[in-house]
């Protein structure tokens, strides 16, 4: 059976926590947003509730997502709420979510954003039908035009995965949820406790999955090319990653090297951006050369876990 899609954006990308995405409604629960009709709820997770909202002044609608339960009095889940407004409020692109303001109700606080008709990629790669290799490229390099505008303000996304990539009625990308960015830049505070690993098992680089290195931007691009690696092979990235020729024979050399060498255990043997990625997927890069000269199938996809 079919899943509906999902109108507006999914609480589960948004949250990082399982919810259901048909909850029912309870209208004792809904909160008062000033300037804002809460019509229904699209969402609900541990951490918080997603609700489909009217601007009381104007014919547009919205998506508010708001702490709830014990998140409320969670100091930092109330600054990684804040954090996500101001980064994502500081990016204009038509690849990435728009905020449109941070909420603080005193009861909790929140954020008014963007409401995206259509359904998340990750909703897409349920349906079991196998994306043929064109539209793989195009979406992975509308999502890399959003990273390469996260990238050059300085931050990195660090959860980049299918639950968080959207696609709009007309097929448009839209990245959401910065909750855990992180600013390269010196001094810029982090919102984790130390020895706290923030993102997602499975499209995590291995320097994000040590937690001992500072990630850079060279971590996200780890991520996509998980990411476009489940698009060729609809294969779940929970074991050791593999050349994706190997699930779809015939796959362009030069995009089969091009994911090869953007999941390199080493982000020094990564491409340096997104854009240099994109390039060598669309053969015009060095990136089918240089994963043949230093042997990245040797090394490249994720670490055996370690036995305890």
């Amino acid at each position: 059976m079919k899943r509906g899609r999902l109108k507006g954006l999914n609480p589960q990308s948004l949250m990082r926590l399982a919810v259901d995405e048909n909850p029912p409604e309870d209208e004792d629960e809904i909160p008062e947003v000033p300037g804002y009709e809460i019509r229904s709820v699209l969402g609900r997770g541990a951490a918080g509730t997603v609700y489909e909202a009217r601007v009381k002044n104007g014919p547009g609608l919205v998506a508010i997502k708001l702490l709830t339960g014990e998140h409320i009095s969670d100091g930092l889940q109330r600054e990684r709420i804040a954090r996500e407004a101001q980064v994502m409020g500081s990016l204009s692109h038509p690849n990435v979510v728009k905020i449109y303001e941070f909420i603080d109700l005193k009861s909790t606080v929140g954020i008014v954003m963007e409401l995206v008709e259509g359904q998340t990629l990750r909703e897409r790669l349920r349906t079991g039908v196998e994306v043929e290799i064109d539209e793989a490229i195009r979406i992975t390099g509308e999502i890399a035009d959003a990273l390469g505008v996260v990238h050059e303000s300085g931050l990195t996304h660090r959860d980049l995965k299918p639950e968080n990539i959207l696609i709009n009625s007309e097929g448009k990308i839209k990245v959401t949820d910065f909750g855990i960015a992180f600013s390269e830049e010196s001094g810029a505070p982090r919102l984790t406790l130390t020895g706290m690993t923030l993102g997602t098992i499975g499209y995590m680089s291995p320097e994000q999955v040590d937690g001992i290195s500072v990630v850079d931007s060279r971590s996200d691009i780890y991520s996509l090319a998980v990411v476009l690696h489940e698009l060729i092979t609809g294969e779940f990235p929970n074991q050791i990653l593999e050349p994706p020729s190997l699930y779809r024979p015939g796959l362009a050399a030069h995009i089969n090297e091009a994911v090869v060498k953007a999941l390199s255990l080493s982000p020094s043997d990564r491409f340096a951006t997104v854009s240099e990625f994109i390039k060598a997927l669309g053969g015009t890069g060095d990136g089918e050369a240089n994963a043949k000269q230093s042997g990245l199938f040797k090394g490249f996809g994720r670490k055996k876990p370690s036995k305890n």
